[in-house]
């Protein structure tokens, strides 16, 4: 959830705020959370974290992918595609948040795979179900009233207009969206 960040970062946090000169750009909570500037800041916000992956950035007739393993090849928003085309080749991490992980029924949608739920954690009125990509645990978030048997494949989707992409090297956030920050500050 939003506004949480993971307790061994909070003397961090505290010690930067308090070294912080006054007029300073300071963005909110909320600006961090959605658009973080780099993979550091998106792992610190949020509870449970940010789902992280490594990916490789691709062509595929003339459109930008991000494939997270041989299956799963995601088709970028247009926006996000241009920001990667100098990355075509490149590995990149790919982070998702866990509510912006999608149960769908529609099989004809681009960007459905197929993952095995493997365990359901229930906590403060939301249900966490887990699954295995790149031998690496990913956690989704749902409402409570929204149930997946364990064991069994389910059609899941990544919202992908709200994926962040992370340069392997510097770490910044590559598809940052300016927009947002500098309209909702």
């Amino acid at each position: 959830m939003l506004g949480r960040v993971n307790h061994s970062w909070g003397a961090k946090i505290a010690e930067w705020l308090k070294n912080q000169k006054r007029g300073i750009f300071m963005p909110r909570l909320t600006t961090l959370y959605k658009e973080p500037a780099s993979k550091f800041v998106a792992e610190l916000m949020g509870d449970p974290k940010i789902n992280m992956m490594e990916a490789q950035v691709l062509e595929i007739d003339k459109k930008v992918y991000v494939a997270l393993s041989d299956n799963i090849k995601l088709e970028l928003p247009e926006k996000k595609q241009k920001k990667l085309e100098k990355y075509i080749g490149k590995e990149v991490y790919f982070g998702i948040r866990p509510e912006k992980i999608k149960i769908i029924n529609d099989k004809n949608n681009i960007g459905l795979f197929n993952a095995k739920i493997e365990k359901k954690i229930e906590k403060e009125n939301r249900n966490y179900y887990y699954f295995v990509i790149q031998n690496k645990e990913i956690v989704m978030e749902t409402s409570i009233d929204r149930k997946l048997e364990i064991n069994k494949e389910s059609n899941l989707i990544f919202d992908l207009e709200y994926c962040h992409i992370f340069d392997k090297k510097t770490e910044e956030n590559i598809t940052r969206n300016m927009d947002y920050i500098f309209y909702n500050e």
